[in-house]
Parts: structure tokens; C-alpha cells; sequence
């Protein structure tokens, strides 16, 4: 009898546990669109990284580097605020796009909406996407970008950073 108790302990903590898994897969964001944390700001900019900036608030990186074998690429979303009070970030998203025309998406990620203290710089880092990676999604690829946004008070910001070749 004891034995049977302690089996059917469990199996309900078995179940218990397999609930709570499938409750977190239901849940969880695709996986398509990976959701990223926020770092610290890396400023000054390695050279690696090809930025631009919207009013020195908001910059769209592009870094670029080589894991060995091939070319890697990330974008990253940049936000200072060099103001006296905080903001809230809603919706920020880093998201790497091709050209020629039409743009193509090859990689988006969003970031977790949060808010900034004043006097603080924060980055959120996409998905690394190999050169191959590019090339397998748009043959015809010539270039690619850095495109990032994210909204401050319902006030949408939007950033694209330079051009840099990949020539699939």
C-alpha cells in the first residue's frame, strides 16, 4: 500500500510537470521572431559596426564579423537618453533586411519592451545570420541593412543602418 501512494505522488507530479511544460510552449513568443533582453550600451562603437543615428537617440547597427569560415552579421538597436527623466520603450524591433528591390526581411527579432533611466544607454542584439543564411533566403542579395524601431509615448522611431555588401 505504501508503495502505491508514493507511485501516485508521482505520477501527479509527472503530470504537474508536463502541464507546466506545455503551458510555457503555448505561451512562448515564435520561433521565428526571437525576443531579446537588453545589454549595456557598448559605446564607444567597435569598427566593426556600421551605425547610423536618429537625433543621437536611437542608432541602427550593423556589425559585421567572421565566426572562421564565413561572414556573420547582427543588428543592433541602440537607445540613449541623455534626458533628465526616464522613458518606456514600446514594441523595439532589430531586424536585418536585403536589397535590391523589393527589400527583403532575413532576419527579425523584437525586443522586450522596458523602461530607460534617465542618463542611461541600453542595446538589444538580434540573431546572428551567416552570409550563407542570406544568400540561401535572397540568391540575388546585394546588399544588406540594419533596420531597427521603437516607439517612445506612441511616437514611432525608426533607423536604418548603412549599406554593407554581401554579393550572393
Amino acid at each position: 500500500m505504501r508503495s502505491m501512494r508514493f507511485t501516485r505522488r508521482r505520477g501527479g507530479v509527472v503530470t504537474a510537470v508536463l502541464m507546466a511544460l506545455l503551458t510555457l510552449m503555448l505561451t512562448a513568443p515564435a520561433a521565428s521572431a526571437a525576443v531579446r533582453s537588453w545589454s549595456p550600451d557598448p559605446f564607444p562603437f567597435p569598427t566593426n559596426w556600421h551605425c547610423a543615428d536618429q537625433s543621437r537617440r536611437v542608432y541602427s547597427c550593423l556589425i559585421n564579423s567572421n565566426d572562421g569560415i564565413e561572414q556573420v552579421y547582427k543588428a543592433v538597436l541602440v537607445v540613449d537618453n541623455y534626458t533628465a527623466v526616464g522613458y518606456q520603450m514600446t514594441a523595439p524591433v532589430a531586424n536585418i533586411w536585403s536589397t535590391p528591390s523589393p527589400a527583403q526581411q532575413i532576419q527579425g527579432d523584437s525586443c522586450y519592451a522596458s523602461a530607460l533611466s534617465a542618463g542611461y544607454s541600453a542595446a538589444c542584439y538580434g540573431t546572428a545570420v551567416k552570409r550563407s543564411t542570406v544568400c540561401a533566403t535572397r540568391p540575388n542579395a546585394a546588399t544588406i541593412t540594419a533596420n531597427v524601431a521603437v516607439s517612445f509615448g506612441g511616437t514611432r522611431t525608426t533607423v536604418v543602418s548603412p549599406a554593407l555588401a554581401v554579393n550572393c
